[in-house]
């Protein structure tokens, strides 16, 4: 299914940055952190990046790695304020009924960082 067809608004490039965030070698499996703890899993979101500001937009739209191009809906957070190393975050209302229940499987370069 496009995942458009399901989140339709979320084509506003001007507001929305898609995450996915995925393990880096021998760290913390992002599946684990959501299941775990919203508060950690929102932590997730905030760090802005050494070099450039990662989230350029007003909302992040999250998902965690379950293993290779699989990936698990981890929510919509607004970004309430910044500062030079961090965001500040709220997890959004919106759409929060597919947490943890939408995948996806994504096809594009699935490299860290990406």
């Amino acid at each position: 299914m496009d995942l458009g067809l399901i989140f339709s608004e979320l084509n506003n490039n001007s507001e929305y940055r898609f995450h996915l965030a995925k393990q880096e070698p021998g760290g913390t499996r992002p599946i684990d952190v959501l299941a775990r703890s919203h508060e950690e899993w929102a932590g997730w979101q905030v760090y802005r990046g050494t070099k450039k500001e990662r989230f350029v937009k007003d909302k992040i739209v999250s998902f965690a790695q379950i293993s290779g191009s699989k990936f698990l809906f981890g929510g919509i957070f607004d970004i309430t304020s910044r500062d030079s190393k961090h965001y500040e975050v709220k997890l959004s209302s919106h759409f929060s009924e597919l947490i943890g229940r939408l995948t996806i499987d994504y096809q594009g370069d699935n490299t860290r960082g990406m």
